[in-house]
C-alpha cells in the first residue's frame, strides 16, 4: 500500500527516454532521428514550439506545431525531415515557413491501440543546429555522434 501511494505521490506515467537525436544536413534542413526501442513502434510525432511572445507582440512568423500519426506504427530508426509532415500521415499543422527561432519540444510515442508504453523527447533550439559538425547530432541538450547517441538510446530501453 505504501509503495502504490508513493508511486501515486510521483505521478505515474509512461516514462520519457532520450530515443530523438535532432540535426541538420549540409542543405541547412532539419531533421530528426527517431530511435524506439526493440520490439516496439513510434505511433505517433508532436513537433511544437515552445514559449510565447511578451505582451502585445505577435509570435515570429514559422511552425507552431505538427501533429502527426504515420499510417501504421513504424518500427526500427526513423529519420524524418522536420519542415514539412510526410504526405501520407494522418496529421493537423499550425503555422507554416519551417522551424524558426525560439525553442521546439519534439516528442514520439510508442504504444498500442489508444495506449502509451513509453515517450522519447527532446527541446532543441534551431540555431543550436548550427554548432553542430559533421556526423554530429543534438539530444537532450547535448552534442554527440550518431554512434553515440544510438548507444545511449539502446542503453535507455
Amino acid at each position: 500500500m505504501v509503495a502504490l501511494a508513493g508511486l501515486m505521490a510521483a505521478g505515474c506515467g509512461p516514462p520519457d527516454h532520450p530515443l530523438i537525436a535532432v540535426y541538420s544536413t549540409q542543405g541547412g534542413e532539419v531533421r530528426v532521428r527517431l530511435r524506439p526501442c526493440p520490439g516496439s513502434a513510434v505511433t505517433s510525432v508532436k513537433v511544437i514550439r515552445l514559449g510565447g511572445e511578451p505582451s502585445g507582440k505577435a509570435a515570429p512568423p514559422g511552425l507552431d506545431y505538427w501533429l502527426g500519426a504515420p499510417p501504421k506504427p513504424m518500427k526500427g530508426e526513423q529519420d524524418l525531415d522536420l519542415s514539412s509532415l510526410p504526405a501520407d500521415w494522418r496529421a493537423r499543422q499550425k503555422g507554416t515557413g519551417g522551424l524558426t527561432a525560439g525553442r521546439y519540444t519534439l516528442r514520439f510515442t510508442s504504444g498500442h491501440r489508444n495506449s502509451v508504453d513509453y515517450r522519447g523527447e527532446t527541446t532543441f533550439r534551431p540555431a543550436d543546429l548550427n554548432k553542430l559538425g559533421p556526423g554530429e547530432v543534438l539530444t537532450g541538450g547535448k552534442v554527440m555522434s550518431l554512434k553515440e547517441f544510438r548507444k545511449k538510446a539502446d542503453e535507455s530501453c
